[in-house]
């Protein structure tokens, strides 16, 4: 069944809350159609005026008179969680796609524009190009311009692809003329802006409405800056909603009433549309007709915020007052839908659901990442020779889910109805339509058709041409070698260098073992013999005269023992061979004097 639902948020009333509809409950989720209905709410939010952004998985309420946003989850149905930043947030604009994923723009206290990636967790702010606080934010239905109104009566243009680029910086900090993400600056208004929307429409031609304390409402080319229509209007604007078909535009007031302003009812459409430049120039006073007013017989509560419905004959328009009302545009009748005793903020149409022919997301945000406060997001440093190059951080990465499996298909040429991402994507390996091989014949591209011409100077020249791109051949395929060759050797002297450092290593662990052997042998020998003293007492180790030693003193002596036993048997070995010399000469000289 097709239904059409709407969401709206408050703010803390001064005032006790005296039903139960609306304790503690910060937002809600109404159904519009086919028949009025309160879904649900979500506790503990105080949201100030265009601080309510909508994805179709989460919500973004930034709380008044903090510098705090909440975020929850739709499909959980509770908050997930609590996000602070450095400054009072004054307006928020969610950029994505249908599946959750994309950019949350927020307008600063201090006149600052942050992006967070709700899907990566990245953050880059822009400079503090507005004077005053931001307090409206607008992108357009492409994703790529965003839109910026202040209290300093300025509307800045914004170019998202600059702003979220990672090759360029969004403006050089030291010098702010040189902003590359700020396209032009809209200066007509005269006094704080209120409110500012795009057209529905994804052409060059799209328009941008706006609206400041001046009482003025005026229509202009955001991609040129150009201005288009004036319009003078009775009080002050709060609050500003945009036709669905782009006709016509609808402006909320303080006494509860809406002024409806048709774009196209003083010119020839037919002929020059918005471009007639008569009407360019003066500006256009709407007709007291087009008056929408609030019911007599109740008190008159400000028109806080207004949403057109997806058919166009309905106003859904929220007061201070908690009254939340229904308008039909044909008849200017109004029916009060509900009460929810807290001032209504703001009020957002949600896509319609149950077409059949709706097509569902690719990707799905589960959970958002929380922003990174890291100066290299912030504030890129980017030098002339990085310009063009990639700078994607190493930890750059998405959190997202697959809503259905994916479908595994064969490595085919991808059909009209599915693009090469999509191919790439469900394929199990690299597809091979999105794979170019080079010719096996270098040559192949330089043959020429001799037939087309018979000029001789042109024959001479393509000779030329391809005797020198040999010679360019032979060059590379030499210095092709000649790099094998290098590496080679490289790595032959790499493999030597480390067989000699092993070699070396181990003659000097030998080395090593053999000093410390005799190192261990030298001081064996040294070691003093505790013999008796004099008086037969106890030695200083505790062992009397002439006892046996013990087990602990044979075991720590065995080897210097075994050591003195050898050299005594050297000593001995050399002093028997003295003396059997000594012997045989003597005897030698008895038996010749005895001859003799």
């Amino acid at each position: 069944m097709l239904s059409e639902q709407f969401v709206t948020a408050t703010e803390t009333s001064e005032k006790p809350v005296t039903s139960s509809i609306s304790k503690d409950v910060g937002i809600h989720l109404h159904e519009f159609k086919p028949a009025y209905s309160l879904k649900s709410g979500f506790k503990k939010s105080s949201t100030p005026p265009n601080c309510l952004a909508v994805s179709s998985t989460h919500i973004f309420a930034a709380q008044s008179n903090k510098a705090v946003l909440h975020v929850y989850s739709r499909d959980r149905g509770n908050q997930e969680a609590v996000v602070p930043f450095p400054e009072r947030i004054h307006s928020v604009e969610f950029v994505g796609s249908d599946g959750g994923a994309g950019v949350l723009a927020l307008g600063t206290d201090g006149g600052r524009v942050i992006l967070w990636e709700v899907h990566t967790g990245r953050q880059v702010t822009t400079p503090p190009s507005h004077l005053q606080e931001v307090t409206t934010l607008a992108a357009d239905p492409a994703r790529n311009i965003l839109l910026s109104g202040s209290s300093d009566s300025k509307v800045h243009v914004w170019s998202m692809l600059a702003l979220l680029s990672f090759t360029t910086p969004p403006t050089d900090y030291a010098n702010s003329s040189s902003d590359r993400a700020l396209l032009h600056t809209f200066s007509n208004h005269r006094a704080g802006i209120t409110a500012i929307l795009t057209g529905h429409s994804c052409s060059q031609s799209n328009i941008a409405v706006s609206t400041s304390k001046n009482s003025d409402c005026m229509m202009w080319d955001y991609h040129t800056g150009d201005l288009l229509r004036t319009f003078v209007l009775s009080a002050a604007p709060i609050s500003l909603a945009l036709d669905p078909c782009d006709r016509a535009c609808y402006v909320g007031f303080e006494d509860g009433s809406i002024q409806l302003i048709d774009f196209f009812k003083t010119s020839s459409f037919h002929d020059t549309g918005l471009q007639e430049q008569a009407l360019q120039v003066a500006p256009i006073q709407p007709p007291s007709s087009d008056h929408l007013l609030y019911p007599p017989e109740s008190k008159s509560s400000p028109a806080l915020c207004i949403a057109v419905v997806h058919e166009g004959n309905f106003i859904v328009s929220g007061h201070l007052d908690g009254q939340i009302c229904a308008w039909d545009v044909a008849t200017r009748n109004c029916v009060r839908l509900t009460n929810v005793y807290a001032p209504v903020t703001n009020v957002l149409m949600l896509p319609l659901s149950g077409l059949p022919a709706m097509t569902s997301s690719s990707l799905k945000l589960h959970q958002v990442i929380k922003p990174r406060y890291d100066s290299s997001y912030s504030k890129p440093k980017v030098t002339s020779t990085d310009v063009g190059s990639s700078t994607v951080p190493y930890n750059y990465a998405i959190s997202a889910q697959f809503p259905s499996t994916l479908p595994h298909s064969a490595a085919t040429k991808p059909s009209a109805t599915t693009s090469l991402f999509s191919a790439a994507l469900s394929n199990l390996s690299f597809p091979s339509s999105l794979l170019s091989y080079p010719s096996q014949d270098t040559n192949s591209s330089l043959q020429i058709d001799h037939s087309v011409s018979n000029n001789p100077a042109l024959e001479t020249e393509n000779a030329r041409l391809r005797s020198t791109v040999s010679a360019l051949e032979e060059k590379q395929n030499a210095m092709w070698q000649k790099m094998v060759q290098l590496r080679s050797d490289k790595v032959r002297m790499e493999e030597a260098a480390e067989k000699r450092a092993k070699r070396e290593w181990k003659a000097m662990e030998s080395k090593r073992k053999r000093v410390q052997m005799k190192k261990e042998t030298k001081k064996g020998r040294r070691k003093p013999d505790h013999g008796p003293k004099e008086d037969g007492s106890l030695q200083s180790d505790g062992s009397s005269v002439g006892s046996a030693p013990s087990s602990s003193d044979l075991n720590e002596d065995s080897s210097v023992q075994l050591t003195s036993s050898d050299e005594d048997m050297e000593d001995n070995s050399a002093s028997v061979d003295r003396r059997g010399g000594e012997g045989e000469a003597a005897n030698m000289n008895e038996m010749e004097e005895n001859s003799g």
